[in-house]
């Protein structure tokens, strides 16, 4: 075996393990996103990156099972498994690619309309004696340290609210009781509160996706190389 086919076999490993990490840092990435997103679903707002998170735990898991195929194509020097695994890196970087042109056109300039839609209309409907109602907008409330969709001032605004009261979320108080303005401790609207905290977590998955993205593609490269020398290696007759 040459020097070359050797340097490309132990660059092909390490390029897996490597590979193989970034597959459980995706998956952790996913799960950490996910539990973040329940204080939001939990608050009945629906918003467009819960199911990318998912989407991230499945493709973290694929990633690493794949890189472990590859660990072992590399250190066998087997053609078939090494080609295999390209194939199936190639079809992971277009599934992703594809993914992520789905979700970017499906959502783009949406997510802000969809946060303050949603948001709106829970609290417009907090006074409606509806404690289910009131006790997802308290937990958004609560969590984002935020009151209102744009202010406190949008309870005011309530025909039903004669008395000026506001949750007693905006004010640190037990969810389902309410306080004065003069209490409330929280003047920030809770919907640039929300929209900056998804596209925090969507920079957060793009640039991630961007980077495995570019390791993948190494790592094609690669496999096909070795690939391609233990394939001239078996027609010179050696034994691989």
């Amino acid at each position: 075996m040459n020097c070359g086919m050797e340097c490309i076999k132990y660059l092909l490993f390490i390029f897996n393990f490597i590979f193989a990490l970034s597959g459980l840092a995706i998956l952790i990435c996913g799960v950490i996103i996910h539990m973040s997103m329940d204080y939001v679903i939990k608050a009945n707002i629906e918003v467009p990156i819960s199911s990318p998170a998912i989407v991230l735990i499945i493709i973290g898991a694929v990633i690493f099972i794949i890189a472990f195929f590859g660990c072992c194509g590399a250190i066998r020097e087997s053609h078939c498994m090494v080609i295999t695994f390209a194939i199936l890196l190639l079809t992971l970087l277009i599934i992703k690619v594809s993914v992520a042109s789905y979700i970017f056109i499906q959502n783009g300039n949406k997510i802000e309309e969809k946060i303050f839609k949603d948001l709106e209309k829970s609290i417009k409907q907090y006074f409606n004696s509806n404690e289910a109602i009131r006790t997802k907008v308290d937990s958004i409330q609560f969590v984002f340290q935020c009151c209102g969709y744009n202010s406190y001032n949008d309870y005011l605004n309530d025909q039903k609210n004669t008395q000026g009261i506001i949750p007693g979320s905006c004010c640190n108080k037990q969810e389902n009781q309410f306080c004065h303005t003069s209490e409330a401790s929280k003047v920030e609207g809770c919907g640039k509160i929300l929209y900056s905290f998804i596209i925090y977590y969507g920079s957060a998955l793009c640039g991630l996706a961007l980077g495995i993205a570019v390791i993948e593609l190494i790592g094609i490269i690669f496999s096909f190389c070795l690939a391609n020398s233990i394939r001239n290696v078996e027609r010179r007759g050696y034994k691989v």
